[in-house]
This record gives C-alpha cells, sequence and structure tokens, in this order.
C-alpha cells in the first residue's frame, strides 16, 4: 500500500532528488534516509506511482475513470464517490480514505436515539390496561 510517506519519497525522486534527498524530504531521519531511500527505492508500490507519473497520468483518478460511469451517471454524487473511492485505493490511500468517509452517510444510516413521540407510544404499548385479571386462589 502506498502510504503518505512512500509517496513524499517518490514525488521527491520524480522533482530529481536522488534516493537519500527523497528520504530525508519525505520525513525519515538523516541517519536512516541512505537505507531508507535505498528501502523505498526498490518498493513495488513506489515503483509503481513513479511509472504513473513519469507516464503522465493523472493520479487524482484512475485512467479510466470517465469511461467507466456513463455521462448520466456521473451527476449522481454517490456514484462518483464510490468511483474516486476504488480507484485510489491503491495509489492514494488518503484521498480514497476521504471519499469512503464523505460517502458512509449516504449509505449506513446513523442510527439515533428515538425521540418523545416514540418513547410514549413504546411505554403506552407496555403497559397494557386491559389486560386479563390474574386467577383468584382458593386456598382457605
Amino acid at each position: 500500500m502506498l502510504t503518505i510517506q512512500k509517496k513524499k519519497f517518490a514525488d521527491a525522486l520524480h522533482a530529481g532528488r536522488n534516493q537519500l534527498e527523497a528520504a530525508i524530504d519525505a520525513g525519515y531521519s538523516e541517519k536512516t534516509a541512505k537505507v531508507k531511500g535505498s528501502q523505498l527505492a526498490k518498493d513495488q508500490d513506489v515503483i509503481i506511482y513513479l511509472e504513473r507519473l513519469t507516464g503522465g497520468i493523472n493520479l487524482n483518478c484512475s485512467p479510466d475513470a470517465k469511461d467507466t460511469l456513463p455521462d448520466e451517471e456521473l451527476n449522481d454524487p454517490i456514484k462518483v464517490m464510490t468511483l474516486i473511492m476504488v480507484s485510489n485505493i491503491t495509489t492514494d490511500p488518503k484521498l480514497a480514505l476521504d471519499a469512503a468517509s464523505k460517502l458512509a452517510p449516504y449509505i449506513h444510516r446513523k442510527l439515533d436515539d428515538p425521540g418523545k413521540k416514540q418513547l410514549k407510544v413504546e411505554k403506552a404499548q407496555a403497559v397494557n390496561r386491559f389486560a386479563a385479571l390474574p386467577t383468584p386462589s382458593l386456598k382457605h
């Protein structure tokens, strides 16, 4: 998974920095930056991200994102947010998480406490004034 630090590292490499400078720019300490830069340069997620950067692909949406939804469905914000979430889950997890958090209230309803009227109805149903009386005992 492409983390924020890996993304910063790849962006610094793409900007022309060497592995050591890119690791420092990504937030790693100067003591471990040389080793971490070498490790990150071999990381599969970083390599894929760099290939997309050098290929000129827009990373905020998948290359065929417009082709996956017809034009009339692009007006539906739920479908668009779902597309953004799914297409960016591997390339930009923060963007996918933001899309999922904005999409959640529309898909899953929040369960609230019942209102005053609902509580009154439930209380009235619990107390049944016309219940049958218990049978009298015949003990003397």
